[in-house]
This record gives C-alpha cells, structure tokens and sequence, in this order.
C-alpha cells in the first residue's frame, strides 16, 4: 500500500510536552510531541466511546482517557486498560512542518483482528465493542451471512447446554440485511451479538469430541445417532457428527436426521425444532463449507441432547398413550388422498376449544379423511395465531405466574417450523410434529381471555402504527386488519421490523422473541392467505409487554424455600 504523506501543520505549533488535532474528512488525527523529536499520532477518538483523546492525560508513552480511564501506549496502541486499542498513524518531522501518513488502513490486514475483537467483545459482554468491530467488517466487505454465522458459532461453541435463542436469531436477523444494507446491518445483528453476549459470558470453548466415522450410509448413520442421542451420550453423538461432515456429508444428509431428533420427543417447550429450521436456513445462508458449519451444528446437536423431553412428563401421559396408539404409517399414506379436504374449520375449532382427546381425534379423523399436510398446518397455524389473539396479557403481568406473553408466542413459531419440516422429512414421523403442534395449542388454552374486538376500519398505515406505539390494542388490530391484503402490508411489515430492533423491547430475550414472531407472522399470513397470524404480531406488540422476571424469580424463590411452594404455572 502506498504512502500518502500529509502536511500537518508547522512544528512551532505543536510545543514540547503538547499536543493538537489534525482534521481532514472523516479523520481526525491526535498528535503528541514527548521531546523535541519525538512526535506519536493516534485517531482523536477514543475507541471506547468516541471522546477525544487529545484532552486525556499523558505520561511518558501513556495515554488516558479521562471520560472513562481507558489506557493506551502511544507508540502502538495497545489498550493497557480497557478493551480495544486505538489506531495509530505514521508521525515525522520534515524541516519545520509534521507530516503524517494518511494512508488509508489495510482492511484486509486488519479482519483478523477485527474478528479477535468481536468474540472478545462477546465473551466479555462489551457488547459496544463487539458491534463497532461488526460495523468494521461489514465496512471492508465481509457479507452479512459472515457476521451472522460467526456470532451463532461463537454461542454453539460456548453455551452451556447447547444452542440458545442465539441461533434462530442469527437466521432471521439475516431478513433484515436488504433493508440494512452494508455496515448499516450491524443495527439488527446487535440484537444478536447481544443476546450471545448475555448466553456465553467468559465461557470458554466446550472440547471437541473426536470424530466418528458413521459410515458410508445416511439412513444407517442416522439410526447411530438416534441411539446416542436417546442415550443423552453428547460425546458420541457429536462425534458422529464430525466424523459425518467429514465424509463431506451436507444438508440433504444430514437434515433428514437432525429432524428425526426433533420428532422423536417435543424438546424444550418446542425449541429444539424451531432451531433446527433456523439452523439449515443459516448454513445456507453461509454456505456448508464455512469454518462455522461445524461450531453452529455442534452447538444445535448438543441442544438437541441436552434438551428437556417434555412428553414423558405426567402432564402428557393421555396424549403419549394415544399417540403411541396411532397407525402413524396408515395415515401418512392417507394424507393427502383428498386434495379438496375442507375440514381446515372444524379441525381448527377442535385445536382451539376441544377437550385434549376431541383436539386429537379430530387431527386423526383429518388425516384417515385424506387432509393434506399443509391444509391441515393452515388450520393449526391459525389456530396458534388465534391463541395468542385470545391470550389474557393479565397474565403476563402477574408476578406469581410463570406463564407469558413469550409461552403463546412459541406456538405459532413452533407451528411454522413444522410447515417447514413437512417438506424436508418425508417419513411417518413427522406426524408426530403435527401431533406436538396441535397439543401445543389446545393445551395453552387456560390462558385465554376476553376476545380483543376487531371492528371495521379504514386502510391508514400511521394511524395504525401510532396505535401500536401508542398501546391501543383494538386500534391497532382493527387498522392491521384492514391494511392486510392491500397495498400497505409491505410498508407494514418494514415499520414493524424498525420496531422490533429498537430499544423499545429492552430485554434480548424479548426483543428475540419479537424479531421471530414477525418473521413467521408475515410468512404465515402469506401461507395461510388469512390476516390472524399478522394480527396476533401486532397485538403482540401493541399489548403490556413484562419485559423483566428479577421480582417474579423472588417471589418464586422466597416461597420454594421458605414455603415448599412450586412456582405457579396455568399450563404445565
């Protein structure tokens, strides 16, 4: 790279023990003269939060910032206390005058040390850190997908129990990139960078497991891992994955067993699925032979193990004998075989207001009668969109409750990823997602409440989204519903992806939940050609949203241990 040597200003100007700023464009240069030869240069602004170091102190090759107490040597940079180090520049004396070299940085040079900085920036949740250092790449060019992935890795690697909300996040954040072009897109992955931050706080790299070579069969390959994973055996497991990426084996491999995992047992309150569907839509995205493939699968698959199997909890003792007691190949072979199936009503009232066994029957003579997957997922998916139309916001704000807003929410991303699924298991198991689906919502219905009206209204985009903002629900539903179908949807769904990043929703977890709802709330509403999946985002967003659970874990706290008293929960 060549140099660009600029006169600065005259020596004279800058005495002994002194120093001042060069401007020019977006630079601003600080320069500091210890002794009569000898002249350091580093940007004006500290790295830290931008104040100008120029007004620090100085001692020796020592510079501090006094707004924070940041610490830097001059003569390279380095941080000594705080975080990240600050850019020098070349400094000389020509005859009476100091001239610097404003040669641009090698951007090339600098990403391997951008990268250092944002996992750093993560670990130590210094989340501003991290984000700058996400502006950086993005500026010298590295595409979203890049960021995106590497912050989903960074959290595979380190989370506890695998894979958290991290990963979906990271996928959906991905929808935002075409609207935040550029360094611009370091605004939605904030959300991302600093939900990692919060899961994986100094948490060190989990050890890899020595890879397994599962053979040359898929099918027979993923039996094995079934067994290792129904064993809870992480290690194994994992090192059948390794050893199966590489063989070189990809998605069309792989995605059929990973969902083969997602069937066998409804994991974690849905999640593991709804994971699984963000996690192909992720490496996709990156590509199946980036350097973050195998941190982000290792991280899903051990979520995958460590989840919870929360069917073979009491609670689920008369769903799981009777689905245990289904033909499940007769019916698939069923499904389908009317494609003019109309039921879609019926089957959705059953879901909604039907007792567990009626719900459950109903889906099983659905599926005898020939019902198509997909129709039968359009009913179940409003059906979930309906729960959380009906879902008492009292609720969320009762401290003694652990039921929320975010537990009717799960429902319709759950319901979405089982649409996504259909396509990509062709197996009787798959049922058994459906199944999940349609207990998921017909369970959850203790914790309806007062039907929210929804009157006739006038297409108005701003009058709409004022009412959302502004916390008038049945506003808000009645102008949602009449923007939808038209022309203003799209102007919609842009406005309420601007919200959801901002810090409005303060809570990662919050503001995670919100950016995946509005993901598939669109995506459903567009599926389902019916407005109730957009309408249950909105109220979503226009409702009392508890945003914090400290005073709530107290409570729960002070009466388990004083009291014996489990926390309270509408829907086990």
């Amino acid at each position: 790279m060549s140099t660009q040597w600029t006169s600065a200003f005259p020596l004279s100007e800058l005495p002994v023990g002194g120093a001042r700023v060069f401007r020019r464009g977006r630079d601003q240069v600080a320069v500091f003269r210890t002794d009569p030869s000898t002249l350091y240069a580093v940007d004006n602004r500290c790295p830290h939060e931008g104040y100008p170091l120029v007004q620090g102190a100085r001692k020796g090759c020592t510079l501090t910032c006094c707004w924070h107490n940041y610490k830097f040597d001059l003569r390279d940079g380095a941080c000594i206390k705080g975080a990240e180090a600050v850019r020098t520049f070349p400094v000389r004396i020509a005859g009476d005058r100091v001239e610097l070299d404003m040669s641009p940085p090698d951007r090339r040079a600098a990403l391997p040390g951008y990268w250092a900085s944002m996992s750093e920036g993560i670990c130590e949740r210094r989340v501003g850190q991290a984000v700058r250092d996400a502006v950086r790449l993005l500026d010298a060019g590295v595409p979203p997908a890049e960021l995106a992935a590497a912050v989903a890795a960074h959290n595979g690697e380190r989370a506890e129990w695998g894979a958290t909300h991290v990963l979906p996040l990271a996928a959906d954040a991905l929808r935002w990139a075409e609207r935040y072009p550029g360094p611009r897109f370091a605004i939605p992955l904030a959300q991302v960078i600093d939900l990692a931050a919060r899961d994986g706080v100094r948490r060190p790299v989990r050890p890899a497991a020595a890879p397994i070579d599962p053979g040359p069969d898929p099918r027979a390959a993923g039996r094995e891992l079934r067994e290792a994973v129904e064993a809870e055996d992480g290690r194994r497991a994992e090192g059948l994955l390794l050893g199966a990426l590489a063989r070189g084996w990809g998605r069309a491999e792989l995605e059929p067993q990973l969902l083969q995992l997602c069937a066998d047992h409804f994991l974690s309150f849905g999640h593991r699925l709804i994971y699984q569907v963000k996690c192909m839509a992720l490496l996709d995205a990156v590509g199946w032979d980036s350097p973050w493939a195998a941190p982000i699968l290792r991280g899903h698959l051990f979520g995958i193990v460590s989840g919870t199997r929360e069917d073979v909890l009491p609670a689920w003792a008369g769903f799981r004998a009777r689905l245990a007691a289904l033909d499940l190949p007769a019916l698939y072979a069923a499904a389908g075989s009317d494609p003019g199936w109309a039921g879609g009503s019926e089957l959705r009232a059953a879901a909604l207001d039907g007792k567990p066994a009626e719900a459950l029957d109903a889906l099983t003579e659905a599926l005898r009668a020939g019902a198509p997957l997909r129709a039968v997922i359009d009913a179940l998916s409003l059906a979930a969109a309906e729960r959380m139309l009906r879902f008492d916001v009292a609720i969320d704000a009762d401290p003694s409750c652990q039921d929320s807003w975010l537990s009717v929410t799960h429902i319709q991303t759950y319901t979405a990823a089982v649409r996504e699924a259909l396509g990509r298991l062709d197996h009787p198991d798959v049922l058994r997602l459906i199944y999940y689906a349609l207990r998921f919502v017909n369970h959850h219905r203790v914790l309806d409440g007062p039907p929210e009206p929804i009157a006739a209204a006038a297409p108005d985009l701003e009058a709409t989204l004022a009412a959302i903002l502004g916390g008038d629900t049945a506003a808000a539903l009645s102008g949602a519903a009449a923007l939808f179908g038209g022309p203003q949807l799209e102007r919609l769904r842009e406005a309420l992806m601007d919200l959801v990043i901002t810090d409005r929703l303060a809570v990662p977890i919050v503001s995670a939940h919100a950016m995946k709802n509005l993901v598939v709330a669109f995506e459903e509403g567009a599926h389902t050609g019916d407005a109730r999946p957009v309408l249950a985002l909105v109220r979503l967003l226009s409702s009392p949203l508890q945003q914090r659970w400290v005073h709530r874990g107290a409570l729960e706290a002070l009466a388990f241990v004083t009291e014996g008293r489990i926390p309270r929960r509408l829907a086990p």
